[in-house]
């Protein structure tokens, strides 16, 4: 079925096309609950619906929070996106994440070449080790690593005489 966009015109016939399309791809049944027209109440409804948040998947969740590892051929930034994403994927379901949670996951989630890069941070003053450090220090260390791996050409010196 393909039809007109809606418009300020056609709203009474585009209902009833766009309630016949429903039915027929099979998602009507999930639209007919939904009654408020205020967005923000229908996307409230929707994830009061969709998203489980039993205690049970709280625990879950969390779990699979803190034994969360970077991908050896992942990105700094991406690793940290990572994280913060599934972090506030938590916070969502209202499971506290605190910034040492995160620093934790981030710092946990590396592999053993880190280890002395992570010794250093667990030595540094607790009052100057926050999130926005760590994740500074992170890619620091990944653009160190990087420039150390890039074969640099040999210098010459030429004397002229």
């Amino acid at each position: 079925l393909r039809f007109t966009h809606l418009n300020e015109t056609n709203y009474p016939e585009w209902i009833i096309r766009m309630e016949a399309r429903l039915i027929q791809a099979g998602l009507w049944e999930h639209l007919v609950h939904m009654r408020a027209r205020d967005p923000y109440v229908i996307w409230e409804e929707l994830r009061r619906v969709h998203v489980a948040r039993g205690f049970a998947t709280r625990l879950a969740l969390r779990r699979r929070f803190i034994r969360l590892m970077k991908i050896p051929e992942e990105n700094m930034a991406t690793w940290i996106g990572h994280v913060k994403a599934f972090s506030y994927r938590l916070q969502d379901l209202s499971v506290e994440a605190t910034d040492e949670d995160r620093i934790l996951v981030l710092t946990n989630g590396l592999d053993e070449s880190y280890e002395t890069f992570v010794i250093t941070l667990d030595g540094m003053a607790a009052n100057s080790l926050t999130l926005d450090t760590v994740v500074d220090r992170m890619i620091s260390e990944e653009m160190r690593r990087t420039d150390s791996t890039v074969v640099k050409p040999k210098s010459e010196a030429y004397v002229i005489s």
